[in-house]
């Protein structure tokens, strides 16, 4: 009985943390609050992914698995301080862009742990993925470089005026690095689910 109780207060604290969130997010969009009904929907965010990082170490037995799923929970609040960050934060337009091309830190691996999870599930506790699955790290570590280096080489967004940050980060076009991206995403998420 205790643990469906504390699997029903468990349920009942995310639907209200979600469901304040999302008030939070209304009031917003009509300027009830100013900035502190986002800040508030940020922390509420940040507050449900680390304490769904926190609570896997309870459900997850197989270890390559729980590293998997605990550093998911830690790029998904990465990518939240980052929006945090670029949306109520920073001012600086080049400092805007820097966290913008961040975002593709989390983007980027998200994926690719999902990939690894989805190899891993079934498989007995000391299981280790193979090498050539570790590999496949490489791809995702060579597109993020690509985009924070977007300044120098205009191939992931190709700026308007030519010089990112001026006039604004706005004008822009897509260039072959994000739809490398893109591609990345997208055969990951599929491979993940048909494997799953």
């Amino acid at each position: 009985m205790k643990g469906n109780t504390r699997q029903l207060l468990s349920m009942i604290f995310v639907f209200t943390v979600i469901a304040v969130a999302y008030t939070c997010r209304i009031l917003g969009k009509f300027d009830i609050g100013g900035v502190y009904t986002n800040y508030i929907r940020s922390a509420l965010y940040l507050l449900l992914f680390a304490w769904w990082g926190f609570t896997i170490d309870r459900r997850i037995i197989q270890k390559q698995v729980l590293h998997c799923l605990r550093l998911t929970a830690l790029l998904m609040l990465l990518w939240l301080v980052l929006r945090t960050l670029k949306y109520h934060v920073v001012t600086g337009v080049t400092a805007a862009r820097y966290v913008w091309y961040l975002y593709y830190l989390p983007m980027l691996f998200l994926p690719l742990l999902g990939v690894y999870i989805a190899l891993l599930l079934g498989k007995p506790e000391e299981y280790r993925l193979p090498g050539r699955a570790r590999l496949l790290a490489i791809i995702p570590a060579v597109l993020f470089l690509l985009v924070i280096t977007n300044d120098l080489h205009q191939q992931a967004f190709a700026f308007d005026s030519g010089v990112p940050g001026k006039p604004d980060n706005y004008s822009y076009s897509h260039g072959p690095v994000y739809f490398c991206c893109l591609g990345w995403m997208v055969v990951c998420m599929f491979f993940s689910l048909i494997l799953l």
